[in-house]
C-alpha cells in the first residue's frame, strides 16, 4: 500500500516531487493497477506463532504468507533479539511491529520490500513531544472523516475531522497507526516530522463505499435498509435528453417505462412495482430537497440512490410509500481548477413502428373487406378496378403519407462544461449545459439550458457553509396539433390519393391533412423556467460534546411557466371526377376558428430544516443520532385566457381577438407541511447493527385532527463476516463481507387531491339566466361531497436481505425479499345514490392491497492481463393483489377485484378463427354476421350463446412489468473502453384497440397498419388476423385475449465505445476521449408490432371490459396513435484540463 508523506529535508522533497510528476504522467489504467496490486498485498493476513525465533526465521514466514521481500544486513540481524510472536489474521504492519518491538533494528516499507535498518539511538533526555498534523485521504484524494490514529501499544490517539485533518502530540520517535474500516491499516514512523499526510487505499471497495441515505450518508457495510445506488459514470452511459430515461436496467427494483419518444419526454418510474390504485411514482429528492429531476443535466449528477424499504425511507414519512430516489449533485474538491467538457451530437429514428398499407395493399384489402360486408362490386365505384390496382402496384398513383409527414434522422445534441476545485477553506463546482433535440416532423423541438453552482466554505475550524444555485430553462415547441392527432391523421390517410395537386395545392382526402397539421395549424410554445437556491451550514460543537453538530438548510424554488397556443385553420381543396377543383374545405384544431390560449403559472416553494447530529465511537461501540425539524410550504398562482375571432392570423396577441367569445380565468393553491424526524444508529464491534427511525408528518392536505401521521421503522443487521468462525478461519478468508439484515416499518402516501374535506365549488362556464329572470348571472356548482375523514394511505413493509463481497471485492451479491401491505387506500364506494341527489359521493380510505417480491444483484470485476472487466446484473419481481375492495354484490366474478392484480384485464377467451361457415353453425351463437374468418370464442358457461356471461379474467399483468432485469458490462484495455447495458422486462401486456385491430375505419376510407394485411381468406386460412372488414366488425371487435399481446423483451439499452488518447499531459490536457454511443440499439421481443415499452395502460375507454383498474387514464397508445420511442446514434468527446 502506498502513501505520500511530506518530507522536511530537501532531498526527500525532490524525490517526492519527481514521484508525483511520474504519477501524473501515468495513465489512469496503470494507476489503478498499481493501487490494486499494492492494496492486495497489504490486505494479506498474517498467521504466525513462534517462540525464541530469529528475525531471519520470522522474515521467511512472513514472506511466504505476504509475498513481501526483506532487505537487510546479515551482521545487523545477528545483533537482534530472539522473537516470541503469536498473531492471527493480523495485518502485515501489525505483525512487523510485534517483531521489531524492543529490537535494535527498525524497518521501513518501500513498495513490496521491507527494508531493515539500524534503529537510531535516542537518549531519554533527547526525546521530546512534538505536535504532528496532516490530512488523510483516499486514493481519489477525498478526505476521510473518522480515521483512527493511534500510537501502537499506548492509549495516545485521535481521529480526523470531516476534512480529513488530524492533530496529535507524540514523542518524536514513535510510530503512528492509521486505521479506517475498509482501508488497509498503515503504520508510519514520525522520525521528528511535524506534518504527515497519508493516502489510504481500499482493502475492498465494497467495505468503504459510502452511500447517500435520507438526510445524510452511511457506509454501505453499515446500512441495514434496502438501498441501491449508481454513480455518475453509469448515469451518463445513456445519451438521452431526460435523466429518467437513463435509469432503465441500472437499479434492481426500479421499473422505468419509456412510453414514447417525444423530444424532451421522460419515463414513468416506480419502485418495487405498483402497490396502490393512485399515484405510484417514487418521491424524488435532489440534494435534500423534494423536487423533480427530469430536467437535470446528467453531467451535474454525482450519484443516485433508491430507498426501497421502510427502514431506508421512513425519514420521508408520508410521501415515501412508493419509494424514494435521492439525487446528489457534484461538489468541488481540493486542488487546482479542473475544467471538463462533455458533448455529443447524433441522430434519431424510431425503434419499432409498424408500416402502413401502401396504395395497392390498401385497395386490394379494401375490395375484400367490402365483399365481406356484403357490398355488390358490379358497377360500384367503391370498388377498385383492375387497372387502378395495377396503377397502385407500379406506384404511378398514391401517397406514402408516413414518408411525406415525417423526417428521417432528426438531430440531437448535448454540451456541458464544468469546473471544480478549491482549497481547505473553499471548494466549488460550476456547470453549464445545453441540450437540443429535434423531432420526427417539422416545428417540434426541445431545448434546455442548465446552470449550477455548488460552493462550500469553511468559516472556521468548526463551521462550514454551502451555497447552491441551479437554474433551468426548457422550451418545448410543437404544432398546434398534438402527437396523438398527427399520428392518428397519418394512419387514417387514404394512400390511393395524392397529397397535393400538380400545382402544389393540398388535396382534401379524409377531412384532414397531416402535412398541413404539422406546418400550417399554428403552434404551441411551452416555456418553463426554474431557479433554486439553497443555503446550508454545519456547526461542529466539540465545546458541548465530542461528535455533536448542528446542520441547517434553507431552499427556495421559484418557477415560471408560460404556455402559448395559437390554433390556425388551414384550407384544403376538393376536385370533381375530371380533376377540376370545385371547392375548398377549411379545417383545423378548432375547425374553422382561429383561437389563442395563453396560460401563466408561477409555482413557489420553500423548505427549511434544522437537525442535531451526534456521532461517536468508543471502544467497540459506534453510535450516531439525528433529530430534525423540517417545514415546507408551496403555492402556485395560475392565470389563463383565450380569445377567438381574430381578424388576421398574423397577429397572435390576446388584444386582437374578438369580444364575443373569450374567457379569463385563474386559480391559486397553497400547501404546507411540518415534520419531525428522528434516527438512531448503533453498531457493536462493527458486526451487530441496529437502526430506529421515525417521521411525524403534518400536512394541510388533510382536515384538522387528521393532519398528523406517525411513520416509524426499525432494522437490524448482522455482519456475519466479522464473527470469529469466519474471520479466524483461513479456509473462509475469501469472505470479505457477509451481512444479514431485516427491517419493518410503516410508510405513508399523501398523493391525493388536496382539501377533499371541504365543500368545493366551480363556476358555470358561461353566465345564464336563473328562474327566467332576465338578469344574467354566473352560478356556483357543487363539486364532490366532502369527506371529513380523509387521511393517509399506510404501507406496512417487511424486508429481509443478504449481501456480501468475496475475493477482495471481485464478486458481490445482494438478495432482498419484501412484503408490503398498503391500507387506507382512497377508493370510491359502491353506493346506490338517487339521481336527484345532485352530487357525487367522495372516495374513502378503506381499500387494502398487497405487494411482494424479490430482488437479486450480482457483480464481478477482474483483471486479465491488461484488460479490466466488470459485470453487474440485477433482476426484480413484484406482484400485487387486491385484498379489500368494495365490489358490488351482484357483479359477476370477473368484475370482483378482490384477489386479482391491481391492473388485471378481463374479456372473452378466444379459440382461434372459424375456418368454415359450417364450423360457425356447429358452434355457440356469437352474432348474426359471424362467418368463416371471424374470431371464435369459448362458451365459458355452456349456455350455447357467447355474451357477457362468458367474460373472464384474461390477464393479471397489465402495462407495468412485474419482472425487470439489467445487465451492465464494461471493459477497458490500453485506453480503449467499452460499456454495454442490456435491459428487459416480462410479465406485462399490450391490449390492441382501435386502429391497431380494426381495418378501414371511416366507412372504409381510412388506411390501416400493414400487418393487418395478413387477414383470413379461403386462400390464406392460416392468417394471424380475422377477415377484412369495413369499420369495426361486430364479432371481432369484442374485447378478448385475441387482441392481448405479451410484451416481454430484451433490449440493448445503451452501448458506448471510447478511446482515450495517451501522452497528452505535456499539453496540460489531463484527458481527451472520443466515443461512439447508441441508445435503444436493438430489441428482442415476441411483440413485433409496436415498441414493447409502449404505455398501453390506457388501452381502453373507462368502463370497458378489458382493464379493471379504476384509476386508469385512457390513452391512444394501444391504437398506435403515439410518438414512437427513439433509438439514437451519437459521437462525442470528453475533455479534461
Amino acid at each position: 500500500m502506498k502513501f505520500y508523506a511530506a518530507l522536511n529535508d530537501a532531498h526527500r522533497t525532490r524525490i517526492a516531487k519527481k514521484l508525483l510528476l511520474i504519477m501524473k504522467l501515468t495513465t489512469v489504467l496503470l494507476i489503478t493497477v498499481i493501487m490494486q496490486v499494492s492494496a492486495s498485498g497489504f490486505a494479506q493476513k498474517i498467521n504466525l506463532k513462534l517462540n525464541n525465533a530469529t528475525l531471519y526465521q520470522v522474515f521467511k514466514k512472513i514472506k511466504a504468507q505476504s509475498g513481501y521481500s526483506f532487505l537487510y544486513n546479515i551482521q545487523m540481524l545477528k545483533q537482534a533479539n530472539l522473537v516470541d510472536i503469536d498473531v492471527t489474521n493480523a495485518p502485515l504492519t501489525e505483525a512487523l511491529e510485534a517483531c521489531f518491538a524492543g529490537q535494535p533494528v527498525a524497518y521501513t516499507i518501500n513498495e513490496k520490500t521491507v527494508i531493515v535498518r539500524k534503529r537510531l539511538a535516542v537518549s531519554p533526555q533527547a526525546q521530546k513531544l512534538i505536535t504532528v498534523t496532516g490530512r488523510v485521504t483516499d486514493g481519489k484524494g477525498l478526505a476521510l472523516q473518522g480515521v483512527n490514529i493511534q500510537v501502537p501499544n499506548s492509549k495516545i490517539g485521535t481521529t480526523t475531522n470531516d476534512n480529513g485533518i488530524y492533530k496529535i502530540s507524540v514523542e518524536d520517535n514513535v510510530s503512528l497507526t492509521f486505521s479506517y474500516i475498509g482501508f488497509t491499516t498503515q503504520t508510519i514512523a514520525v522520525n521528528g516530522r511535524d506534518k504527515i499526510d497519508v493516502v489510504l487505499q481500499d482493502a475492498d471497495p465494497a467495505l468503504t463505499e459510502v452511500v447517500v441515505v435520507g438526510y445524510g450518508t452511511q457506509k454501505k457495510v453499515s446500512v441495514t435498509g434496502a438501498i441501491s445506488s449508481i454513480s455518475s459514470a453509469e448515469v451518463k452511459q445513456a445519451p438521452t435528453s431526460n435523466l429518467s430515461n437513463s435509469l432503465a436496467g441500472l437499479l434492481p427494483g426500479l421499473t422505468v417505462v419509456n412510453g414514447g419518444g417525444r423530444p424532451g419526454s421522460g419515463s414513468t418510474i416506480s419502485v418495487r412495482g405498483k402497490s396502490t390504485f393512485g399515484d405510484s411514482g417514487a418521491l424524488i429528492v435532489v440534494d435534500g430537497i423534494v423536487r423533480g429531476f427530469d430536467q437535470l443535466d446528467p453531467n451535474e449528477v454525482e450519484s443516485i440512490t433508491v430507498l426501497k424499504d421502510a427502514a431506508a425511507a421512513a425519514v420521508y414519512g408520508a410521501r415515501a410509500a412508493n419509494g424514494v430516489i435521492l439525487v446528489t449533485t457534484k461538489r468541488g474538491h481540493i486542488g487546482k481548477p479542473k475544467f471538463s467538457y462533455n458533448g455529443y451530437v447524433g441522430t434519431q429514428q424510431p425503434t419499432t413502428y409498424p408500416k402502413l398499407m401502401n396504395a395497392y395493399e390498401y385497395a386490394t384489402a379494401n375490395n375484400a373487406a367490402r365483399l365481406n360486408n356484403g357490398a355488390n362490386p358490379v358497377g360500384n365505384p367503391l370498388f377498385y378496378t383492375d387497372q387502378q390496382l395495377q396503377d397502385f402496384k407500379n406506384g404511378s398513383v398514391g401517397t406514402d403519407w408516413y414518408a411525406i409527414s415525417f423526417k428521417k434522422n432528426p438531430v440531437q445534441m448535448q454540451h456541458n462544461i464544468n469546473v471544480d476545485g478549491g482549497s481547505e477553506n473553499i471548494k466549488y463546482f460550476f456547470s453549464g449545459g445545453y441540450t437540443n433535440q429535434d423531432g420526427m416532423y417539422n416545428n417540434i423541438n426541445f431545448k434546455r439550458y442548465n446552470f449550477r453552482s455548488n460552493v462550500d466554505a469553511r468559516i472556521n475550524q468548526n463551521l462550514t457553509m454551502s451555497v447552491d444555485i441551479d437554474a433551468q430553462n426548457t422550451v418545448n415547441n410543437s404544432p398546434s396539433f398534438t402527437d396523438v392527432n398527427i399520428f392518428a391523421h397519418v394512419i387514417r390517410q387514404n394512400p390511393v390519393f395524392n397529397a397535393f395537386y400538380p400545382d402544389g395545392l393540398p388535396k382534401n382526402t379524409t377531412g384532414e391533412h397531416p402535412v398541413l397539421d404539422i406546418n400550417n395549424s399554428g403552434y404551441i410554445h411551452d416555456n418553463n423556467n426554474s431557479l433554486s437556491g439553497t443555503i446550508g451550514f454545519k456547526q461542529d460543537m466539540p465545546f458541548v460534546t465530542k461528535g455533536l453538530s448542528l446542520t441547517g438548510r434553507f431552499n427556495y424554488i421559484k418557477g415560471y411557466k408560460f404556455l402559448k397556443e395559437f390554433d390556425l385553420p388551414y384550407t384544403m381543396y376538393d376536385e370533381d371526377a375530371t380533376g377540376k377543383i370545385i371547392g375548398t374545405k377549411v379545417v383545423g384544431k378548432n375547425l374553422t376558428k382561429t383561437e389563442l390560449n395563453e396560460s401563466f403559472e408561477q409555482p413557489v416553494s420553500s423548505t427549511i430544516n434544522l437537525s442535531l447530529n451526534y456521532q461517536r465511537s468508543f471502544a467497540k461501540h459506534d453510535i450516531s443520532a439525528l433529530f430534525l425539524y423540517e417545514q415546507a410550504s408551496g403555492n402556485m398562482d395560475k392565470f389563463n385566457a383565450y380569445r377567438t375571432d381574430f381578424p388576421s392570423n398574423e397577429i397572435d396577441q390576446l388584444f386582437a381577438g374578438g369580444d364575443t367569445n373569450k374567457d379569463n380565468n385563474g386559480t391559486a393553491t397553497q400547501t404546507g407541511r411540518k415534520s419531525f424526524v428522528g434516527r438512531v444508529n448503533y453498531a457493536y464491534a462493527g458486526k451487530y447493527l441496529f437502526e430506529a427511525s421515525f417521521r411525524y408528518d403534518g400536512s394541510t392536505i388533510f382536515p384538522p385532527g387528521k393532519r398528523y401521521g406517525f411513520f416509524p421503522a426499525v432494522s437490524t443487521g448482522w455482519r456475519i463476516s466479522e464473527e470469529g468462525f469466519i474471520k479466524d478461519n483461513p479456509a473462509l478468508s475469501f469472505i470479505n463481507n457477509l451481512k444479514l439484515r431485516a427491517s419493518y416499518g410503516i410508510l405513508g402516501n399523501d398523493r391525493v387531491d388536496p382539501y377533499q374535506y371541504t365543500d368545493q365549488f366551480s363556476t358555470q362556464g358561461s353566465p345564464i339566466a336563473i328562474f327566467n329572470n332576465s338578469d344574467i348571472e354566473r352560478t356556483l356548482i357543487y363539486g364532490v361531497y366532502p369527506n371529513p375523514n380523509i387521511t393517509w394511505e399506510r404501507a406496512k413493509t417487511v424486508d429481509v436481505g443478504l449481501e456480501g463481497t468475496l475475493f477482495n471485492g471481485k464478486l458481490g451479491f445482494e438478495f432482498d425479499y419484501f412484503y408490503k401491505r398498503t391500507s387506507d387506500i382512497l377508493q370510491p364506494r359502491i353506493l346506490s345514490i338517487p339521481g336527484t341527489f345532485g352530487r357525487k359521493m367522495p372516495s374513502e380510505n378503506y381499500a387494502v392491497a398487497d405487494n411482494k417480491g424479490y430482488e437479486i444483484t450480482l457483480s464481478h470485476s477482474s483483471r486479465i492481463n491488461q484488460v479490466n472487466l466488470s459485470v453487474k446484473a440485477n433482476m426484480a419481481y413484484a406482484k400485487n393483489i387486491g385484498i379489500v375492495l368494495d365490489d358490488a354484490a351482484g357483479d359477476p366474478l370477473y368484475k370482483r377485484r378482490v384477489g386479482k392484480g391491481l391492473d388485471y384485464r378481463y374479456g372473452l377467451t378466444s379459440a382461434g378463427i372459424f375456418q368454415s361457415d359450417q364450423e360457425v353453425k356447429n358452434s355457440p351463437f356469437q352474432t348474426n354476421t359471424t362467418a368463416a374468418g371471424d374470431i371464435k370464442y369459448v362458451d365459458k358457461n355452456g349456455d350455447g350463446v357467447i355474451d357477457d356471461s362468458d367474460i373472464d379474467v384474461i390477464s393479471n399483468d397489465g402495462a407495468i412489468p412485474k419482472f425487470t432485469f439489467g445487465l451492465f458490462l464494461s471493459a477497458d484495455w490500453k485506453g480503449f473502453d467499452l460499456a454495454a447495458l442490456f435491459q428487459g422486462a416480462a410479465k406485462s401486456d399490450f391490449f390492441m384497440t382501435g386502429t391497431a385491430r380494426n381495418m378501414f375505419n371511416n366507412g372504409g376510407n381510412s388506411n390501416s397498419f400493414a400487418y393487418l394485411n395478413d387477414y383470413w381468406s379461403p386462400q390464406n386460412p392460416g392468417a394471424e388476423y380475422p377477415r377484412a372488414w369495413i369499420d369495426a366488425n361486430p364479432n371481432n371487435n369484442k374485447d378478448s385475449d385475441f387482441w392481448l399481446r405479451k410484451t416481454g423483451y430484451v433490449r440493448l439499452k445503451s452501448i458506448q465505445f471510447g478511446y482515450t488518447i495517451p501522452g497528452i499531459k505535456k499539453w496540460k490536457i489531463e484527458k481527451l476521449r472520443f466515443y461512439f454511443a447508441a441508445y435503444n440499439l436493438f430489441t428482442i421481443s415476441q411483440f413485433k408490432l409496436f415498441d414493447p415499452e409502449v404505455d398501453a395502460k390506457g388501452a381502453v375507454s373507462p368502463g370497458s371490459a378489458a382493464l379493471a383498474s379504476a384509476t386508469v387514464t385512457p390513452t391512444t397508445n394501444s391504437a398506435g396513435n403515439y410518438y414512437p420511442q427513439q433509438k439514437n446514434y451519437n459521437i462525442g468527446v470528453n475533455l479534461t484540463f
